[in-house]
């Protein structure tokens, strides 16, 4: 069994006076998670408890406790939880990235890997301590024989050299750090608890539910009616003994949106016999390996060229004359008359450009019908494959590579293709069908027969193969391959062992695939 969870969102309008206390919660609020995030990413001290995103460490409970405001107990601890959180995502791809840059450096690759060595090397810890410590977690953790190695290999190398790749990941991590935007809070949404809010089913108003939220202030409390769709209703009625503290969002018309998340316990189990590829593609939405397709997008790529696309062109094709004149203007050789001119034409551009109400209605059109478009694909999906016994296997939404070219992002946006993924995976967990993420890399140029990878392989929606002369649908070869890949140990090897690296994770997987090319060239010729 598994627990999987849903949002479902409520919506409300405060009356001014409400407003106006729900405002000031806010801004203290995020006064307090701006004022723990630069408390917390200044001090080493906090690291550990960052990358473990542990908001119950004494060192960070005891910084909120010593810097409560009139705000209270209650919402500085949740100003610190999303503090924590905050800076815990910032830390992991930091991380990460400097994961990717020691891929093929042993040594250095356990002290990034261990929480516990990184942060002994960005808190100058000395080896005598590290390895006292790394005693202690052997006798208490449950990960006593990763840490057995981490001591085992700081013992079998000289202290000096531990010593430098130790000052090395300390200084690169800082400068990687730096180039980071640290994660202060602009918009906040307030993360409320029990202490905090009380969600109750409302008495002899329409709004069939009402949120209390706890002001500033001793023991005064707003109380605002939501309402939802009847769908909500009939979720938030079934679930109710497994709602979570909800989320509250002011948006910009005054009104306000809380999101409450509900769990279910649901059986999910893999069928390693029984799997089906899915592709996200540009004509077809979703395509599958049984050859079955899921709405198309080529209709919304011929709304965006002629009604968004040609009002964005428009404007960059404006933007970049007004940027010509302007350095036109500032130059010595242009004379007076030529300067008037230009002025004009700069006023002129400029008043144009501030006109984006009809480019704002266009898009906000756009993105609603694709937004429905993509739905639609998931639901009917989903609604094919819920009650069958079934791995599905999708892109791994983590490393997709969105290097194409212009016109494929206009056709299908990363946007498009990440809000299809997830809503996919969200409605595969609900409903507790179980589905595996792979490397996409190459999944479009590989011949799915004879493993051979080239460009020139597919040409929009026809995929003939240039070596064994294998033809088929482009998006039905790409979905074969991405079956293939749930549990090609090879592949899902390198995609472990270079995630944080694009180009070595591409070049090796490659490699793989040229190997198998030249094994089937093999079996073919002596057959």
């Amino acid at each position: 069994m598994a627990t999987k969870t849903k949002a479902v969102h409520l919506f409300g309008k405060p009356n001014l006076n409400k407003l106006k206390d729900l405002q000031q919660v806010k801004k203290q609020y995020r006064e307090r998670v701006n004022f723990f995030i630069e408390k917390l990413i200044n001090n080493p001290k906090y690291y550990l408890a960052l990358f473990n995103n542990d908001n119950r460490n004494s060192k960070i409970r005891m910084l909120e406790k010593n810097n409560r405001v009139d705000i209270g107990s209650a919402y500085g601890q949740s100003a610190m939880d999303k503090a924590v959180t905050n800076l815990h995502n910032l830390f992991i791809e930091v991380r990460n990235k400097l994961y990717g840059e020691y891929i093929n450096q042993d040594t250095e690759l356990y002290f990034i890997s261990s929480f516990y060595l990184l942060n002994a090397c960005l808190n100058d810890k000395t080896i005598v301590k590290i390895k006292e410590e790394l005693n202690e977690l052997i006798d208490n953790s449950k990960n006593k024989d990763f840490y057995q190695e981490c001591l085992n290999l700081i013992k079998n190398n000289d202290n000096q050299e531990i010593q430098n790749i130790m000052v090395e990941i300390k200084l690169y991590f800082n400068d990687l750090l730096k180039t980071y935007r640290v994660p202060y809070q602009n918009r906040v949404t307030l993360q409320l608890n029990s202490r905090i809010c009380k969600l109750k089913k409302s008495k002899a108003i329409k709004a069939p539910y009402v949120i209390e939220v706890k002001a500033i202030g001793w023991g005064n409390w707003i109380a605002i009616p939501l309402m939802t769709s009847s769908n909500s209703i009939r979720r938030l009625k079934q679930y109710e003994n497994s709602l979570t503290a909800p989320q509250l969002k002011i948006l910009k018309d005054g009104k306000i949106k809380v999101s409450v998340a509900i769990k279910k316990q649901v059986k999910q189990k893999t069928y390693k016999s029984n799997l089906v590829g899915v592709d996200v593609g540009i004509t077809d939405l979703i395509y599958t390996s049984n050859k079955e397709s899921f709405e198309t997008y080529s209709d919304m790529d011929k709304i965006y060229q002629n009604t968004v696309g040609q009002k964005v062109e428009n404007r960059r094709n404006l933007a970049n004359k007004m940027s010509q004149y302007q350095k036109e203007l500032q130059q010595n050789v242009t004379s007076d008359k030529r300067k008037k001119y230009l002025r004009k034409k700069i006023y002129n551009i400029s008043r144009m450009l501030q006109g984006k109400n009809k480019l704002n209605s266009l898009t906000r059109s756009y993105y609603h019908r694709a937004e429905k478009k993509i739905a639609k694909a998931v639901n009917d999906f989903v609604e094919e494959y819920k009650d069958k016994k079934v791995t599905v296997v999708v892109e791994d939404l983590d490393i997709i590579n969105y290097d194409d070219d212009k016109d494929t992002n206009r056709k299908f946006s990363s946007w498009a293709r990440g809000k299809l993924l997830n809503k996919l995976m969200e409605k595969l967990d609900w409903h507790g069908v179980d589905y595996k993420s792979v490397d996409p890399a190459f999944t479009s140029q590989l011949c799915s027969k004879c493993f051979n990878v080239d460009d020139d392989n597919r040409d929009g929606k026809s995929f003939t193969c240039n070596v064994c002369k294998y033809q088929a649908d482009a998006d039905a070869n790409a979905s074969q391959n991405i079956k293939t890949r749930a549990f090609d140990k090879e592949v899902n090897k390198i995609t472990k062992d270079y995630r944080y690296n694009k180009y070595l994770r591409h070049q090796k997987i490659k490699e793989l695939y040229k190997s198998r090319h030249q094994d089937w060239l093999q079996q073919k010729n002596s057959a």
